[in-house]
């Protein structure tokens, strides 16, 4: 395989170069090396987009949503890797992503003091047909598996946020998640962990329901501001 790769290479989906494939054969080591922390502007509380927003919103100046979320980069780049990982089916791209947020991530996980990390989840019908949780892979890269819980459902299969309006992607979303029964907080602070921000909506909604429990402090962490 390996002979086989350095005479046809692959040519990577970013840059259009070719490149010899190690762990994966969607993205090159030089583009992927080109993403660094980036900033920008949103609501540290609900994940509205705007520079009048930041760092909270009008609404989340009179109650807050999320005691602070914090994006890794706004590299647009980084959508379309991430969007490609979750349709492609290679797993491996999970530790190319994951050496790129590690340290970031853990800083903030022990700045914070974070006792338990969520992810996102898919529905039943998507993780048959591909058969993981891209964020549940990056996660096991970076962070102890005692922290990570699988406490959150999707109760239905929704579209992607980024194909979406402003006001579709609220409407997608809308009672989309669901807390499972062994879900239990005990005043701990919680960390919910995301690929991509665009307007909030995702956040929002679980947001909503850690809000109904005993939760300490609730944080997020986005890999992409877009």
């Amino acid at each position: 395989m390996v002979i086989w790769n350095v005479v046809f290479p692959s040519k990577c989906e970013i840059c259009g170069k070719p490149f010899v494939i190690k762990d994966q054969n969607l993205f090159c080591s030089n583009c992927l090396d080109q993403i660094e922390r980036s900033f920008s502007f949103f609501c540290r509380s609900c994940g509205v987009a705007g520079e009048n927003s930041f760092p909270l919103c009008d609404r989340c100046k009179k109650d807050r949503m999320y005691d602070y979320i914090h994006s890794f980069t706004s590299y647009s780049k980084v959508s379309q890797i991430i969007i490609k990982f979750k349709l492609s089916g290679y797993k491996n791209l999970s530790k190319n992503i994951a050496s790129l947020i590690k340290k970031d991530l853990l800083d903030f996980v022990k700045t914070h003091n974070i006792q338990t990390v969520l992810y996102v989840p898919i529905s039943k019908g998507t993780y048959r047909k591909r058969g993981f949780n891209h964020l549940e892979l990056i996660l096991r890269e970076i962070v102890p598996n005692f922290l990570i819980k699988d406490w959150l459902a999707k109760n239905r299969d929704t579209k992607l946020q980024v194909e979406l309006s402003k006001e579709e992607r609220e409407k997608n979303l809308t009672d989309a998640f669901s807390l499972k029964k062994e879900a239990k907080f005990y005043g701990q602070n919680i960390l919910v962990f995301d690929d991509i921000l665009t307007t909030g909506s995702t956040l929002r909604e679980i947001g909503k329901l850690l809000r109904t429990k005993k939760v300490g402090k609730i944080y997020g962490y986005v890999i992409a501001k877009t």
